[in-house]
Protein backbone atom coordinates (compact mmCIF):
# COMPACT_ATOMS: atom_id res chain seq x y z
CA UNK A 1 0.00 0.00 0.00
CA UNK A 2 1.46 3.38 -1.21
CA UNK A 3 1.65 5.82 1.92
CA UNK A 4 -0.44 8.89 1.17
CA UNK A 5 0.47 10.92 4.10
CA UNK A 6 2.27 15.01 2.55
CA UNK A 7 3.51 15.06 6.12
CA UNK A 8 5.79 12.95 8.16
CA UNK A 9 4.71 11.85 11.46
CA UNK A 10 6.06 12.23 15.17
CA UNK A 11 4.40 9.67 17.82
CA UNK A 12 2.91 12.34 20.28
CA UNK A 13 0.98 11.29 23.48
CA UNK A 14 0.00 14.80 24.77
CA UNK A 15 -4.02 15.65 25.73
CA UNK A 16 -6.42 16.81 22.96
CA UNK A 17 -9.52 18.17 23.77
CA UNK A 18 -12.03 17.94 20.81
CA UNK A 19 -15.04 19.97 20.50
CA UNK A 20 -17.77 18.64 18.30
CA UNK A 21 -20.98 20.64 16.91
CA UNK A 22 -23.42 19.36 14.90
CA UNK A 23 -27.68 19.97 14.12
CA UNK A 24 -28.41 18.25 17.75
CA UNK A 25 -25.65 20.45 19.86
CA UNK A 26 -21.93 19.95 21.07
CA UNK A 27 -20.33 17.85 22.75
CA UNK A 28 -16.55 18.34 24.18
CA UNK A 29 -14.22 15.18 24.31
CA UNK A 30 -10.87 14.03 26.02
CA UNK A 31 -8.53 12.11 24.27
CA UNK A 32 -5.27 11.68 23.72
CA UNK A 33 -2.92 11.92 20.99
CA UNK A 34 -0.97 8.75 19.38
CA UNK A 35 0.80 10.59 16.54
CA UNK A 36 1.01 14.11 15.38
CA UNK A 37 2.14 15.70 11.41
CA UNK A 38 1.31 19.00 9.74
CA UNK A 39 -1.17 18.05 8.66
CA UNK A 40 -3.24 15.97 10.91
CA UNK A 41 -3.61 14.34 14.62
CA UNK A 42 -3.85 10.77 15.45
CA UNK A 43 -6.05 10.36 18.63
CA UNK A 44 -7.51 7.69 20.73
CA UNK A 45 -11.46 8.03 21.29
CA UNK A 46 -13.50 6.16 23.82
CA UNK A 47 -16.52 6.33 21.29
CA UNK A 48 -16.58 5.82 17.39
CA UNK A 49 -17.26 8.90 15.22
CA UNK A 50 -18.25 8.96 11.79
CA UNK A 51 -15.68 10.05 9.03
CA UNK A 52 -16.04 13.47 7.90
CA UNK A 53 -17.72 14.84 11.45
CA UNK A 54 -16.04 18.62 12.10
CA UNK A 55 -15.16 19.35 14.83
CA UNK A 56 -12.59 22.02 17.16
CA UNK A 57 -9.63 20.49 18.43
CA UNK A 58 -6.50 22.13 21.01
CA UNK A 59 -3.49 20.68 21.99
CA UNK A 60 -0.22 21.75 23.13
CA UNK A 61 2.90 21.05 20.86
CA UNK A 62 6.04 18.82 21.94
CA UNK A 63 8.60 20.96 22.97
CA UNK A 64 7.74 24.49 22.73
CA UNK A 65 4.35 23.62 25.09
CA UNK A 66 2.80 26.40 22.78
CA UNK A 67 -0.93 25.89 22.30
CA UNK A 68 -2.35 24.64 19.48
CA UNK A 69 -5.94 24.97 17.94
CA UNK A 70 -7.49 24.13 14.53
CA UNK A 71 -10.32 23.19 12.38
CA UNK A 72 -10.45 19.76 11.44
CA UNK A 73 -12.40 16.47 9.61
CA UNK A 74 -12.15 12.69 10.68
CA UNK A 75 -10.38 11.25 8.08
CA UNK A 76 -10.21 7.95 9.27
CA UNK A 77 -11.15 5.56 12.16
CA UNK A 78 -10.03 1.98 13.25
CA UNK A 79 -11.60 -0.01 15.86
CA UNK A 80 -9.63 -2.16 18.97
CA UNK A 81 -9.66 -3.67 21.58
CA UNK A 82 -8.07 -2.22 25.02
CA UNK A 83 -8.99 -5.37 27.78
CA UNK A 84 -12.53 -5.16 27.46
CA UNK A 85 -13.63 -2.25 26.35
CA UNK A 86 -13.47 -0.89 22.25
CA UNK A 87 -11.38 2.36 21.83
CA UNK A 88 -11.46 4.04 18.00
CA UNK A 89 -7.77 5.17 17.13
CA UNK A 90 -9.04 7.97 14.85
CA UNK A 91 -7.09 10.10 12.31
CA UNK A 92 -7.72 14.06 12.12
CA UNK A 93 -7.35 15.59 9.46
CA UNK A 94 -6.53 20.04 9.94
CA UNK A 95 -8.68 22.02 7.88
CA UNK A 96 -8.23 25.34 8.27
CA UNK A 97 -4.10 26.06 8.61
CA UNK A 98 -2.60 28.93 6.58
CA UNK A 99 0.69 27.97 5.00
CA UNK A 100 2.71 30.01 8.16
CA UNK A 101 1.12 28.05 10.44
CA UNK A 102 1.63 24.91 8.81
CA UNK A 103 5.36 25.37 8.04
CA UNK A 104 5.57 26.57 11.97
CA UNK A 105 4.14 23.35 13.10
CA UNK A 106 6.02 21.25 10.50
CA UNK A 107 9.48 23.13 11.69
CA UNK A 108 8.25 22.49 15.68
CA UNK A 109 7.98 18.52 14.91
CA UNK A 110 11.57 18.69 13.00
CA UNK A 111 13.45 20.30 16.09
CA UNK A 112 10.78 17.63 18.28
CA UNK A 113 12.61 14.55 16.35
CA UNK A 114 16.32 15.84 16.46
Amino acid sequence: MQERRQFARLPVSTDVRCNLTSTVGSEALMACSRDLSAGGIGVVLQRRHDIGTLLDITFRLPGSGKIMASRGRIAWVDEFTVGPDKAFDTGIQFTDLDDSTVSLLDSELTEARA
